[in-house]
């Protein structure tokens, strides 16, 4: 999570740049040569909304995560049977999960190279 993150971070500033490159063009030069050295691609801004996007799902995804997981604490404290829509509900949301994280080592993986 540490390396999107950062990545995120340096893509945006370098993006930020992009669109400022009339009135701040030193900065750019710089922020493209530190990319570079880096071994890191300038990004597109296609790359930059999508890495946005995904992370605007990963949200949804871990406040219906938290949601079925509250619902089953509930079941179980109360002495319930957990219901099994609630269970189909949990699973959809793991699979849900480790699709999103595939989309992001996808274009992690543009970047970095194969893990």
């Amino acid at each position: 999570m540490a390396k999107i993150i950062k990545t995120f971070r340096i893509e945006q500033s370098l993006s930020d740049e992009v669109n400022e490159v009339s009135t701040n063009a030193s900065r750019f030069i710089c922020l493209s040569i530190v990319a570079a050295l880096r071994g890191l691609k300038i990004p597109r801004q296609e790359e930059i909304d999508a890495l946005i996007a995904l992370n605007g799902e990963l949200r949804k995804i871990a406040v219906n995560f938290n949601q079925s997981v509250r619902a089953l604490n509930a079941c179980r404290a109360n002495g319930e049977p957990v219901p099994p829509e609630l269970l189909q509900k949990i699973a959809g949301e793991k699979a849900a999960f480790h699709q999103t994280r595939l989309k992001i080592d996808a274009l992690l993986e543009a970047y970095y190279g194969k893990k």
